[in-house]
C-alpha cells in the first residue's frame, strides 16, 4: 500500500510538471504575427476593440461579429480570442498579443434587435510565452543553422515567469482587468529583461489597427506601417481575432483532467505505471509483458483473415502490437506506416479489440481513415467508425443518428432477426474462408515440395557436372553422343565392379589363383570392350600410367551420381506452373472472402450492440454530446455516458491528439490498444493523457527522421522554463539533468525518444518496415543508401520507373541576406511554380520535360531548411496563386519539420545556401533533416540552390547521386536515363553456365522480334531487395517481364528452406508489380547434359516461356 502511494505521488508530480510546462511553453502557435493575417485565404478577422466602452463591439462591429459567428459555426476547429496588449515590428516578424484568452460568442435577442455578446472564458487565459521567448532568443541562441547553444543560467527568467503567473492567478478574469494586467506584465519584462528595454511604448490613442494593416498590405505605404518597422513596439491596445486552438492549450486541459482523475481514482493504467516507475528507478526492469498464450491465434488471424497484402515485416509489426504491452514500428519514408496501421485496425475488428489511432498530423489520420473505411463501409454514406475531426463533427453526429434511426432499430424482433441473419452469413463465409485457406495450404505445400525436389535435382546435377568435368580432365573426355553408355549402362558397370572386387580378393587372399585372375581379367577386358567398343585401345593407352582401380572407383561413383539424379528426376512433378497459377487464383478468391468477412463482422457488431437498450441509449447521448461546443456541457455529457456501451458499438476511433479531450473522457484502459503515428514529433505532455486510455501502446514513427529536439520544439527561453519547472516538482527526487538522460523532459524528448532510451531499458519489441512504395527508384535509393544502410526494398524498382529521370538542379546567382533569405532562389521557385501550374516558362529555365508519370493533376510542395526562406516563398504563393489553384495542386511550402509526414508528386527544394554558409553544416548535414527533405517527392525533385560549400559532403553527395556535378552553372537534362541504378547487360555477371545457356535462347527471342519491337535485355538486375536473372524491357510500350532461372543462386540459406524463400521472393516481386516467368533448371537438362533442340520436353518449355513473354510484353506474334 505504501509503495502504491509513493508511485502515485511520483506520477502525480510528473504530471504536474507536464501540466505547468504545457501552460507556459508555446509549442509553435500561429500567434507570433496573427494580426498580419488579413488576406482572403488566411484571415484572422482581427479587429481593434476598446474594452472601456460599453457595447462597443455591437455598435461598431456587428457585421464583423456576424461574419465571425457564421465562420465559427462552419469551422468547429476555430475559436475567437481576445488579445490584450500588442507587441509588433521588427520588419513584420511580430504582430501578436502579450496575453490571449478564449472568447465565447453568443447570439442574443432583446426587444428591438439581435446582438452578439462576447464573453471571456476565465479558465482559458494565457501569457504568450512563445512571443517572449522569440524576442529574447538572440541573446542566448543563434537561430536554425548556427552552432552556438544556450549555456546561461535560467533562474532569472524562471523568477520572472513565476512573478507573471502570480499576477495572472490573483487578477480578476475580466476584460478590463486583463487589459491592465498586460501593461503590468510588459512593465516587468521591460524592467528586468535587457531585450525588452529597447521596446518602444505607444499609447493606444495613437494607434489604429485598420490604418496600420492597410499600410502593411499596400506596397507604396508598406514601410510606413509600424508592423514593418525595424524597431519593436508595445501598444496598450486590445483586439479580437480568430485562430485554431493552439496544441499546447488542449494539452494543458488534457493533463489537468488527468491530474484530477488521479486525485480522485489513483493512477490506474498498469502499462504506463510500469514505464514511469522504471524511468524513475535505477533498478532493472523487465515488466513489459507479451501475450504468448494468444500468439498462435493472432498469427492465424493475421495470416487468414486480414484482406490487405502485407510484407513479412508488417505481419511481425502487427503481431508485436497486438500481443505486447509496448511495441515500436519504425516506418522509414514511404514504407507503408498508414497501410500497417490500417491493417492493425482491421485485424483488431477480427479479434474483437477496441483501438484508438492518433497523430499530431492531420494527413496521417486522414489516410488511415480512408483506408479503413474502404473495408468497413457497412452503411453507404454513413461513417462506420468514429473519425473525429472538428470539420467532420457534424458528419459523425449525423451518421450516428442515421444508425440510431434505422427502421429496423425500432423493432427489436426485426433487429434480432438481422443479427441472426448476419451470424449465419458470417458462419457461411467463415467456412468458405477455412476451406479456401486449406486449399491454399495444400497447394502451397505441393508447390513447396516440388520446388524442394527441383532444388535437390539442381544440386545433384551440378555435382554430377562437376564430377564429369573432373573425370574428363583426369582420364578422358566424355563425349555426349558416344560415351553416354558409360554412365547409363548399369549392368556393365556392375559387372566391372564385381570382377574388380573378385580380382582384389583373390590377390589379397591367395597366391595360387593366377589362372582365375587371368580369366577374370579377360572377362573384365571383355566388359570394357563392350562398354567402350572401338575406343577401348585409346582407353588402355590413356590408363597406362593410371591406377585402373581408382579409375573404376571413379567410374562407379559417376554411375551412382547419375542414378541419384535419375531417381530425383522421377519425383519431380511437371505441374509447377499450374500450381503457381492456382495458388495466385486461390489467394485472390480468399481476399474477396476476407473483405466480406470483416465487413460482416463489423456490421454484426453494430447491430448486435444495438439490441442492448443501454448501448442504444448511450449512443444517443454520445450523438447529442457531439451537438455541443461548450466544454462544461460536453463534460457533463461525458460523465453520464456509459463509454463501454459506446465502444462496444464503435470499437475503432481515429483522431488528432489535440481533439481527443472533446470526444473521450479521461478514463483508464478504455481501449485495448492506442496507436500513435509520427511519434518522433509528439512530446510526452500531449500523448500521456491519450495513452492513459489504453492497455497496449504501439508507437509508430522513425528515429531516423526529425525528432522533437530537431523540429524547433526546443524553445530557447522555454528550455529554461522547462528546467525551472522540473526543479520545482522534482518527480521521484530526480534532477533535471537526470530527467534529460532518461528522456523525461518535455523540451528535449519525444515519446519515441522515451521508449527507445537505452537508459530506460523497456525491452521494447520493434520492427522496421522495409518495403518502400512512395518514390521513384532514383529518388528512393539515395535515402536508402545514406540513411538506412541499404536495408530497404525499393518496391518502385520496376523497369518503367527505373529508366526515367527524377531530378534536376537549377543553380542561381544569389547571396543570403541578413534575414536569411536568398531572393533569387525565391524568384526561381516562383518561376518553376508558374511553369508547372500555368505553363509559363522563363527563358533561363532548362528544357526540362517531366517524366511520363506526371500529368496536369499533380501535387506540388516546396521545402527549405530555413524558416525565413519558407515564409518568403509562402507570401509570394499567397499573392500569386488563387485559393482554388493552391487547393487543386495541394500546394504547400514548409520546412522539413513541417512537411514530415507529407508527400507530393513534385517537390522543389530551396537550399538557401551560399559560399559563406560553411559554418552552417550541422543544420544542413543533419541526417534526419536531410532524410526528410529528400524523401517527400514521389516522382520529381527540383533543387534550387546558389552555392554548396565544399564541407557540405552529404548535400554534395545528394546532387552527385543523380549524376550531376554541383556548383556548375549549366547542366544537361535527359528525360530517360541509363545506368543510374546500374541496370545493364553484362555477360560477366552470369552466375552459372545455365544462365548463359538461357540467355542464348532469350536473345534469340529478342532478335526474332527486333523488326517490330524494341526490346532490351538486362541481367542480374537489382530490384526490390533482390537480384533478378533477366529483365526484358519493351521500350515501345514500357512493359517489362522478369525471367527467373530457378536454382541455387537465389538461395541465401538464412534459416529458411529453399521453397519458402523462393515463394517469399516471388510474392514480394509480384507485390511490387513485376510480371514473372519462371523456368526450372530440370527442364533444361537430361541425363546430366543440357537438352538439345530435338528434345520435346525442352521445346515445350521454351515455347511456354516465349508465349508468356509475348503476353506480358504486349506482343502479338508468337514463336512456334
Amino acid at each position: 500500500m505504501v509503495k502504491k502511494v509513493a508511485e502515485n505521488n511520483i506520477i502525480f508530480k510528473y504530471i504536474s510538471y507536464l501540466k505547468e510546462v504545457s501552460r507556459k511553453i508555446g509549442i509553435k502557435t500561429d500567434f507570433e504575427k496573427i494580426y498580419l493575417k488579413a488576406n482572403k485565404r488566411n484571415n484572422s478577422h482581427t479587429n481593434q476593440i476598446q474594452i472601456e466602452v460599453y457595447d462597443y463591439l455591437n455598435l461598431l462591429l456587428f457585421d464583423e461579429l456576424k461574419t465571425i459567428f457564421n465562420l465559427l459555426d462552419r469551422n468547429p476547429d476555430l475559436r475567437l480570442f481576445y488579445g490584450f496588449g500588442l507587441i509588433c515590428g521588427r520588419q513584420g516578424k511580430y504582430a501578436s498579443p502579450l496575453i490571449f484568452a478564449e472568447c465565447k460568442l453568443d447570439l442574443k435577442q432583446d426587444e428591438n434587435e439581435p446582438y452578439f455578446k462576447p464573453g471571456l472564458n476565465e479558465e482559458r487565459v494565457y501569457v504568450n510565452y512563445e512571443l517572449i521567448s522569440s524576442i529574447i532568443e538572440s541573446k542566448y541562441f543563434k537561430s536554425e543553422d548556427d552552432e552556438e547553444i544556450f549555456n546561461i543560467a535560467f533562474e532569472k527568467e524562471g523568477r520572472i515567469v513565476d512573478k507573471i503567473e502570480s499576477i495572472l492567478s490573483k487578477s480578476l478574469k475580466t476584460e478590463k482587468e486583463l487589459s491592465k494586467v498586460s501593461k503590468e506584465i510588459f512593465n516587468i519584462l521591460h524592467d528586468e529583461l535587457d531585450e525588452f528595454k529597447d521596446i518602444i511604448t505607444i499609447d493606444a490613442n495613437n494607434y489604429d489597427y485598420k490604418r496600420e494593416i492597410e499600410y502593411y498590405l499596400t506596397s507604396s505605404k508598406h514601410k510606413d506601417s509600424i508592423f514593418c518597422s525595424k524597431n519593436i513596439y508595445y501598444v496598450a491596445a486590445n483586439h479580437i481575432f480568430v485562430s485554431r486552438v493552439p496544441n499546447q492549450l488542449s494539452t494543458f486541459e488534457a493533463l489537468n483532467t488527468l491530474s484530477n482523475e488521479i486525485k480522485e481514482n489513483k493512477f490506474k493504467n498498469e502499462t504506463l505505471m510500469k514505464l514511469f516507475m522504471n524511468a524513475f528507478s535505477d533498478k532493472g526492469f523487465s515488466g513489459i509483458t507479451f501475450d504468448y498464450e494468444n500468439e498462435n491465434k493472432v498469427e492465424q488471424s493475421i495470416k487468414e483473415k486480414i484482406p490487405v497484402p502485407l510484407s513479412i515485416a508488417q505481419k511481425k509489426a502487427l503481431k508485436n502490437a497486438l500481443l505486447s504491452e509496448l511495441s515500436y514500428i519504425q516506418g522509414p519514408p514511404g514504407t507503408g506506416k498508414s497501410h500497417t496501421i490500417s491493417a492493425l485496425t482491421l485485424i483488431s475488428v477480427c479479434l474483437g479489440k477496441k483501438i484508438l489511432v492518433v497523430s499530431q498530423k492531420t494527413p496521417a489520420v486522414e489516410v488511415v481513415k480512408e483506408k479503413v473505411e474502404e473495408f468497413l463501409n457497412v452503411f453507404p454514406g454513413i461513417m462506420s467508425i468514429v473519425y473525429f475531426d472538428k470539420n467532420f463533427k457534424k458528419n459523425l453526429k449525423d451518421s450516428i443518428n442515421l444508425i440510431l434511426n434505422l427502421n429496423i432499430a425500432d423493432n427489436k424482433y426485426k433487429l434480432n432477426e438481422k443479427v441472426i441473419s448476419l451470424e449465419l452469413e458470417i458462419e457461411k463465409i467463415d467456412k468458405k474462408l477455412n476451406k479456401k485457406t486449406s486449399e491454399i495450404n495444400t497447394t502451397k505445400e505441393e508447390l513447396e515440395k516440388n520446388l524442394s525436389i527441383q532444388f535437390e535435382y539442381t544440386q545433384i546435377n551440378e555435382k554430377l557436372l562437376e564430377f564429369i568435368k573432373y573425370f574428363s580432365n583426369t582420364y578422358h573426355k566424355l563425349n555426349i553422343d558416344q560415351d553416354r553408355d558409360i554412365i547409363i549402362n548399369p549392368d556393365l558397370v556392375q559387372k566391372i565392379r564385381n570382377r574388380l572386387q573378385e580380382i582384389e580378393k583373390m590377390e589379397k587372399y591367395s597366391h595360387d589363383n593366377r589362372l582365375n585372375i587371368i580369366y577374370r581379367l579377360n572377362t573384365l577386358n571383355s566388359a570394357f570392350k563392350k562398354l567402350y567398343g572401338a575406343e577401348y585401345e585409346n582407353l588402355l593407352k590413356a590408363l597406362r600410367e593410371k591406377n585402373i582401380t581408382i579409375y573404376l572407383d571413379d567410374l562407379i561413383q559417376l554411375n551412382e551420381k547419375y542414378y541419384d539424379l535419375k531417381d530425383t528426376e522421377k519425383r519431380i512433378s511437371e505441374n509447377n506452373e499450374q500450381l503457381r497459377k492456382k495458388y495466385d487464383y486461390l489467394l485472390k478468391e480468399r481476399n474477396e472472402l476476407q473483405k466480406q468477412f470483416i465487413k460482416l463482422i463489423y456490421e454484426k457488431k453494430i447491430y448486435s450492440s444495438l439490441l442492448s437498450k443501454d448501448n442504444y441509449d448511450n449512443l444517443g447521448k454520445f450523438a447529442r454530446m457531439l451537438g455541443h461546443k461548450k466544454a462544461t456541457t460536453i463534460n457533463n455529457y461525458m460523465k453520464n455516458i456509459n463509454w463501454k456501451s459506446v465502444l462496444d458499438i464503435f470499437p475503432i476511433w481515429i483522431s488528432e491528439i489535440r481533439n481527443i479531450g472533446e470526444i473521450l473522457p479521461m478514463k483508464p484502459n478504455m481501449f485495448d490498444m492506442v496507436v500513435v503515428d509520427e511519434a518522433s514529433q509528439v512530446n510526452l505532455a500531449e500523448i500521456l493523457p491519450v495513452f492513459y486510455r489504453g492497455k497496449n501502446i504501439c508507437i509508430v514513427g522513425d528515429h531516423k527522421q526529425l525528432s522533437l529536439i530537431s523540429t524547433g520544439l526546443t524553445f530557447q527561453l522555454n528550455s529554461k522554463l522547462d528546467a525551472f519547472t522540473w526543479e520545482k516538482y522534482r518527480p521521484g527526487k530526480m534532477s533535471y539533468q537526470d530527467g534529460i538522460t532518461k528522456n523525461l523532459v518535455v523540451t528535449k524528448s519525444s515519446i519515441l525518444d522515451f521508449i527507445r532510451s537505452e537508459y530506460n531499458n523497456f525491452n521494447i519489441r520493434e520492427v522496421m518496415l522495409d518495403e518502400h512504395f512512395r518514390s521513384l527508384p532514383a529518388l528512393a535509393e539515395f535515402t536508402n543508401e545514406k540513411f538506412y544502410e541499404g536495408k530497404l526494398k525499393v518496391m518502385t524498382e520496376v523497369a518503367d520507373k527505373v529508366l526515367v529521370n527524377t531530378f534536376y538542379p537549377i543553380r542561381v546567382s544569389g547571396k543570403r541576406s541578413i534575414e536569411k533569405i536568398i531572393v533569387e532562389e525565391v524568384n526561381t521557385v516562383m518561376d518553376l511554380l508558374n511553369f508547372l501550374i500555368k505553363g509559363e516558362k522563363k527563358e533561363y529555365l532548362p528544357q526540362v520535360k517531366l517524366n511520363y508519370f506526371l500529368n496536369n493533376d499533380y501535387s506540388i510542395g516546396v521545402i527549405s531548411p530555413i524558416r525565413n526562406q519558407v515564409e518568403a516563398i509562402k507570401e509570394r504563393i499567397e499573392i500569386e496563386f488563387s485559393s482554388d489553384i493552391i487547393d487543386k495542386y495541394e500546394l504547400k511550402a514548409g520546412t522539413p519539420e513541417e512537411l514530415q509526414g507529407h508527400e507530393r508528386d513534385i517537390m522543389i527544394v530551396s537550399l538557401c545556401l551560399d559560399e559563406d554558409c560553411f559554418k552552417s553544416s550541422n543544420h544542413y548535414q543533419n541526417k534526419n533533416r536531410l532524410n526528410v527533405t529528400t524523401s517527400r517527392a514521389k516522382y520529381f525533385t527540383f533543387l534550387v540552390y546558389s552555392n554548396i560549400p565544399d564541407n557540405f559532403n552529404l548535400i554534395l553527395s545528394y546532387v552527385r547521386h543523380f549524376n550531376f556535378e554541383p556548383n556548375i552553372a549549366e547542366v544537361k537534362f535527359s528525360e530517360e536515363i541509363e545506368n543510374l541504378l546500374s541496370w545493364r547487360f553484362n555477360p560477366q555477371n552470369f552466375e552459372s553456365e545455365f544462365e548463359r545457356i538461357v540467355y542464348h535462347y532469350l536473345n534469340m527471342y529478342v532478335e526474332s522480334k527486333s523488326n517490330a519491337h524494341k526490346l532490351k535485355i538486362y541481367n542480374q538486375v537489382k530490384a526490390c531487395g533482390y537480384r533478378l536473372d533477366f529483365v526484358i524491357y519493351n521500350q515501345s510500350n514500357r512493359k517489362s517481364a522478369v525471367l527467373e532461372v530457378d536454382g541455387k543462386t537465389h538461395f541465401n540459406n538464412n534459416g529458411k528452406e529453399y521453397s519458402e524463400e523462393h515463394l517469399d521472393r516471388i510474392e514480394t516481386l509480384k507485390r511490387a508489380g513485376w510480371k514473372i516467368v519462371n523456368t526450372s533448371y530440370h527442364h533444361w537438362y537430361k541425363n546430366g547434359w543440357i537438352c538439345d533442340n530435338n528434345s520435346p520436353k525442352f521445346n515445350k518449355e521454351l515455347n511456354r516461356i516465349y508465349l508468356e513473354l509475348d503476353e506480358i510484353l504486349g506482343l502479338k506474334s508468337k514463336i512456334q
